[in-house]
């Protein structure tokens, strides 16, 4: 018998009897793990801490992110301050993509650990943005960990972890799908190891992290004199579905939806021209295929549908 199913068991013998918590995220990552934790009868959330609603779209609606969404689905108690958990007892924190820094008044509540389920085999690509810069650097392999919460960001010792494989069809969103929903499992199975002190923690080698940053909007302009075609396909990926990968033609940013890469020389960078039937740009190492673009104010076309509207993008030099 694994050891969820013996705590479960033992738990079943002593009546109104769970491992008792509190789950603090946003985003939908955060949402397939608190959905997981929620329909265990193993556990019971208290309350979810999740950030209010907030203006979206030009219309400015106000909207739930998906953790409050699920949460009020759920029929669970919301709250919108992390100090809320200070007036409560609970066996343990969960941290998933919540954003905002706690302090150790909130980390420290927990009767067992605060734990925090991240998107990297700890301690590579601490930060903000683990799956993205997996993709981008062109990784075959990632993984997630579930850490111990400390004041140093993703410091903290590791309980568990498990590798995720990344295909060529992985982008950020479907790769973090993939990973969110292993990241539920692993936790569902680490809790009640730290619970009964089966699963004992691991301490992470400073010495071999390293960090990723937060991506802003800015953060998918393409260097054609810098990046490689092969860099600018693993940026498109990692940078789906934001911010997405852009240059510019005739003054307008021209977005970059769909690409393949091909080997060449002999171009100036940047140049666009036609190889056999498909239009290809120079990069600094490769040929950048174009399949997919969208101009500023249009909607994405097919590339010779676009060629076609813009006979001269043939020929330019993208910069």
């Amino acid at each position: 018998m694994d050891i969820y199913s013996v705590i479960l068991t033992k738990l079943f013998l002593m009546p109104n009897s769970k491992i008792s918590m509190v789950f603090m995220g946003t985003d939908d990552f955060a949402a397939s793990i608190l959905k997981r934790l929620a329909r265990d009868p193993l556990f019971e959330v208290l309350f979810v801490v999740t950030p209010p609603d907030r203006p979206v779209g030009r219309k400015q609606v106000l909207t739930s992110c998906p953790v409050k969404i699920l949460s009020d689905s759920l029929g669970l108690t919301v709250s919108f301050e992390p100090k809320d958990t200070l007036s409560i007892d609970f066996d343990f924190l969960v941290v998933a993509s919540y954003g905002r820094i706690l302090p150790e008044s909130i980390l420290n509540k927990a009767k067992y650990k605060s734990l925090n389920v991240h998107g990297s085999m700890l301690p590579a690509y601490r930060g903000a943005s683990p799956i993205q810069t997996a993709i981008l650097n062109g990784d075959d392999v990632t993984g997630i960990s579930v850490m111990q919460m400390v004041k140093r960001m993703d410091a903290g010792p590791v309980f568990s972890f498990s590798e995720v494989a990344i295909r060529a069809d992985h982008n950020a969103e479907n790769l973090r799908s993939e990973m969110a929903d292993w990241g539920a499992e692993l936790l569902a199975q680490t809790i009640p190891g730290i619970y009964d002190g089966s699963i004992e923690s691991t301490d992470q080698d400073d010495s071999e992290a390293t960090y990723c940053p937060k991506i802003e909007r800015s953060s998918g302009e393409i260097d054609w004199a810098i990046e490689s075609a092969e860099m600018i396909d693993n940026k498109r990926r990692a940078y789906y579905p934001w911010p997405g990968i852009f240059t510019t033609y005739k003054g307008k940013r021209l977005k970059i939806h769909k690409t393949g890469v091909l080997a060449g020389t002999g171009r100036e960078i940047g140049l666009v021209f036609s190889l056999d039937e498909s239009i290809a740009v120079m990069t600094k190492k490769g040929l950048l295929v174009l399949e997919s673009v969208q101009i500023e104010g249009k909607g994405a076309m097919d590339i010779q549908d676009f060629v076609r509207g813009y006979p001269d993008f043939v020929g330019s030099v993208l910069t």
